[in-house]
């Protein structure tokens, strides 16, 4: 039969999980949703008997679907005829767990903001690029998942020439991202709970912020953000993992339009952001494109070594200090973050001296207590390092913590704080 001529969808399906649609004509269902809507339904089939659009008579949308419609790959969905020729997302509130598949000539287009539900579960299939008009985005308070692989990859991306705001994470609010790529977001990945977000070869470029987070737990794992006008990460609390070795790099540049501080703002807690290539392998410069407790005391101190050049081999060594000749002397006495932090049970303090001279290393916990006296003594001028185990000076063991370092030397008293986590 055929269906012609409606004002909002030419069929509806609501709550008809495992629904076969075919054989059916549908002709100038030039409405809101076009010839088909299906929502709050789980899986549904599309036979390839239907005729959508395609006679002249073109429908606006051949399918319309929210978080919780699911349609099957096997579905035969018409390319072309149609005003729009993608499936439209709309709306929602998904407590269903499925996924979209990819069709060929087919990309998803979100017009209205479409939310998952604190049971929802969907996860976009290897293939599957979505467009998201002006500022629309998704509401997460379940899970999304991209299921990308090397080969194709999902595509996040704007529909059309403004911005679309991003994916927000809420409460519980999490996924796996891998292969994915995120583009014109002005938000980015904004994790807005306490929700655990993985991404895996993930790239975010060409938006406002690339990533950012106020209580949440995120991973990052070859990754890349750059190019991204306002941050490329965007900490304002919870906890960001970078990788444990050159195989597990990230890439961290060109963000802030020129701004510095802006390839990465840190939170209120100390953060090792190992592993990343900064756009450079100038010292300085990287830590230039931070921003952390050294622009501003409410703000964690950020260990950078080892960094990584473009290629991903490890540049910077050791703890956050200037690389030099071997053999130059500093150019100054200065203190550097301890290295590794947080640490268990030991990690090593560096230190420059530019003139020999005493020198006094103390370590107190929080209250002003005294805890250790690492060096109380002359030096000579150079490149300096202890290691401190984590005990008191009678060999006792410390408890997890946050503790304080200070050196007095050359007229230098310098303070940094660092993790201890048993």
């Amino acid at each position: 039969f055929t269906i012609r001529g409606t004002t909002d969808a030419g069929l509806y399906l609501n709550n008809c999980p495992g629904a076969t649609v075919d054989n059916v004509v549908f002709e100038s269902c030039g409405g809101t949703r076009g010839a088909i809507w299906v929502e709050n339904n789980g899986t549904f089939t599309l036979g390839a008997g239907n005729s959508i659009g395609g006679t002249g008579v073109a429908c606006s949308w051949p399918l319309t679907i929210d978080p919780e419609a699911f349609p099957d790959p096997g579905c035969v969905i018409p390319t072309t005829g149609n005003t729009n020729n993608a499936i439209q997302v709309r709306s929602g509130n998904g407590d269903r767990t499925g996924s979209w598949p990819a069709f060929a000539g087919l990309d998803y287009v979100v017009t209205v903001n479409a939310t998952i539900a604190t049971a929802g579960n969907l996860t976009l299939g290897d293939g599957v690029t979505v467009r998201f008009n002006g500022n629309t985005r998704f509401d997460v308070f379940g899970t999304l998942n991209a299921a990308g692989t090397a080969g194709q990859g999902v595509t996040l991306d704007r529909n059309t020439g403004s911005d679309w705001y991003g994916l927000r994470f809420y409460t519980s609010g999490g996924g796996n991202f891998a292969y994915c790529s995120m583009t014109g977001a002005a938000a980015g990945f904004d994790v807005n709970g306490a929700g655990t977000l993985m991404l895996d070869h993930v790239t975010v470029t060409d938006g406002g912020y690339g990533i950012q987070s106020t209580t949440g737990a995120l991973t990052l794992r070859n990754c890349r953000v750059f190019d991204n006008s306002t941050y490329g990460v965007y900490l304002g609390g919870g906890t960001m993992s970078f990788g444990i070795d050159p195989d597990q790099w990230n890439d961290i540049y060109d963000n802030g339009g020129g701004t510095a501080g802006r390839n990465l703002r840190n939170g209120p807690s100390d953060l090792t952001a190992a592993f990343v290539y900064w756009g450079s392998t100038d010292h300085a410069t990287i830590k230039a494109g931070i921003t952390d407790q050294e622009d501003n005391a409410s703000l964690g101190l950020v260990t950078v070594t080892p960094f990584l050049n473009a290629n991903h081999q490890t540049e910077g060594t050791g703890v956050d200090d200037p690389e030099l000749p071997d053999g130059a002397l500093p150019v100054a006495t200065a203190l550097f973050q301890n290295h590794p932090n947080p640490f268990n049970p030991t990690t090593t303090l560096r230190f420059d001296l530019k003139t020999a001279g005493p020198v006094r290393l103390e370590i107190f916990d929080l209250k002003g207590a005294r805890v250790a006296t690492l060096l109380d003594g002359p030096l000579p001028a150079g490149h300096q390092q202890v290691t401190w185990r984590g005990t008191d000076d009678a060999g006792h063991p410390q408890a997890s913590g946050v503790y304080l370092y200070r050196l007095e030397a050359d007229g230098l008293r310098a303070v940094r704080r660092m993790t201890l986590v048993r």
